[in-house]
């Protein structure tokens, strides 16, 4: 059996003498890591882009007015701690004080993916969950 190396001496040799053919030439393949890697950075981007553009817009003071949303649907830290991994989407609404807006949705080998965001003036929480479990949350701005 060929070691790994030899078989690369072998493909620059064969490179060096002319074309290879595609047959040959190894296909490139997107793992599964790839996949979660831009999941991941999907969901950062998520979590930071609104508070920044909601910042930016209010010149990133505090609210000084009173807010039109009632307290009970304003999220808080401590809202956000109640959150716990295999909560339901509906669960986390309740908690939350209001529904999330969807940001991400998948379906693959059966296993369907949502992620919500819940935004307020200079803050925000995510949440990830796999059918309709969560299986992941997160925070932005909140004290």
């Amino acid at each position: 059996m060929k070691t790994y190396w030899q078989k690369m001496k072998e493909r620059r040799d064969a490179e060096e003498d002319g074309p290879v053919e595609e047959s040959k030439k190894r296909p490139q393949r997107v793992g599964c890591l790839s996949i979660i890697g831009a999941i991941v950075v999907a969901l950062i981007l998520i979590q930071f882009i609104p508070g920044f553009v909601i910042g930016f817009k209010n010149g990133f003071e505090k609210e000084t007015a009173p807010s039109s949303t009632s307290s009970s649907s304003e999220i808080t830290y401590k809202k956000c701690q109640k959150l716990h991994e295999g909560m339901t989407y509906e669960k986390c609404c309740e908690i939350l004080g209001s529904k999330g807006t969807a940001t991400f949705n998948n379906k693959s080998d059966g296993v369907e993916t949502k992620t919500y965001n819940w935004f307020g003036i200079g803050k925000s929480v995510y949440a990830v969950f796999q059918n309709n479990k969560l299986i992941s949350s997160g925070q932005y701005g909140l004290e």
